[in-house]
């Protein structure tokens, strides 16, 4: 075989290597690019706007994700002072199919406080004392005593328009948090029952907002 002819053979081979390479690189595009991006887009196209409840005028969403935990809104209401200041709009979430019933019991759920108005901490902590203190004996009240300082410790003035939460689940604990932002993690199912006796006891805070809660919200 002539000179010639070898230059040529190794330019033919070499040309179909960059033919099978650039079909290589286009299949693993297609595996690892398109094909996953493809999967994103419709995923987007099928996803579903959650919808939002106004309370009080503010916007609420149906469904919230806390704690690795899908919650669909319960119950919302409104904390009044007199006839015409509404103080703040509180939400209950449940997970789908929980009864209001077990509500303090060791199940998932969230509690939520929109502020409508400026409201200092220490009116909100005055408050939680008082209804806890209507709840639970002395002897109770003081075995609570070191997770209820903690929590308060973590309270801050309430800002218009600010939301605070409470978010309980049989892994996590309950967590406070403000804004979105964790500022308190308490282990034990027996103390998120009982500081959301606030709001939900026997008697709670208010009575309207209580049943307001623990009535299904009409969609």
């Amino acid at each position: 075989m002539s000179t010639a002819t070898n230059g040529s053979w190794r330019t033919t081979c070499s040309n179909r290597r960059r033919v099978e390479c650039r079909r290589h690189s286009a299949a693993r595009w297609l595996l690892t690019g398109a094909v996953p991006m493809l999967a994103v887009w419709a995923a987007a196209a099928n996803a579903q706007p959650v919808p939002i409840v106004s309370v009080a005028g503010r916007r609420i969403p149906s469904v919230r994700m806390a704690e690795g935990t899908r919650f669909s809104l319960h119950g919302a209401g409104v904390l009044k002072k007199g006839l015409i200041l509404s103080v703040y709009a509180a939400a209950l979430y449940l997970p789908e199919g929980t009864a209001p019933e077990r509500v303090l019991e060791d199940v998932p759920k969230r509690l939520e406080v929109h502020y409508l108005h400026r409201t200092p901490k220490r009116l909100m902590i005055r408050t939680a004392e008082e209804t806890l203190a209507r709840n639970f004996s002395p002897a109770q009240l003081e075995a609570l005593r070191p997770n209820i300082d903690r929590l308060h410790a973590a309270y801050e003035d309430g800002r218009k328009g600010g939301m605070a939460a409470l978010t309980y689940t049989p892994r996590g604990g309950m967590v406070f948090s403000i804004d979105g932002r964790e500022k308190v993690r308490i282990a034990g199912a027996e103390f998120a029952a009982a500081y959301l006796r606030v709001w939900l006891g026997n008697p709670p805070n208010s009575e309207t907002v209580k049943q307001q809660l623990l009535t299904k919200w009409k969609r």
